[in-house]
């Protein structure tokens, strides 16, 4: 779509299973807590990847740390748009690498998600 990859594993034995072993309690809490205490200002949540990316990977251009489907973009197709690094939060899309899905969260909608999910992570943790 685009020029960005959107296909999904049609094979799911070809993905190894990994047993979960925590309670659904224990899995809500902990993302609240990891929400809680993430470095928003210096990191880059990125679904696809399943990690987190410097922002100044996106700053410094730094294309070998960056997801080649993204690199190839911006290479070949010289898009305008670039992925906006510099805005309170940073979700990167996980269909198109370019757009941050939170660039218009303020700072303090920001400061109210973080102040939420260390209440909420304190009320899962007292159960």
């Amino acid at each position: 779509m685009a020029g960005w990859e959107v296909s999904f594993l049609q094979d799911m034995k070809a993905t190894p299973l990994v047993a979960n072993k925590q309670s659904l309690d224990e899995l809500v809490a902990g993302f609240f807590h990891f929400y809680s205490t993430y470095d928003y200002a210096t990191l880059v949540v990125c679904p696809l990847r399943g990690q987190s990316l410097l922002r100044d990977t996106f700053r410094l251009n730094d294309l070998t740390k960056l997801p080649l489907n993204y690199v190839e973009t911006v290479l070949v197709e010289r898009r305008e748009e670039q992925f906006r690094y510099y805005t309170p939060i940073c979700v990167q899309d996980p269909f198109d690498l370019s757009h941050n899905l939170t660039k218009a969260v303020s700072p303090e909608v920001l400061n109210k998600f973080i102040h939420l999910c260390n209440a909420s992570w304190e009320l899962c943790d007292g159960l």
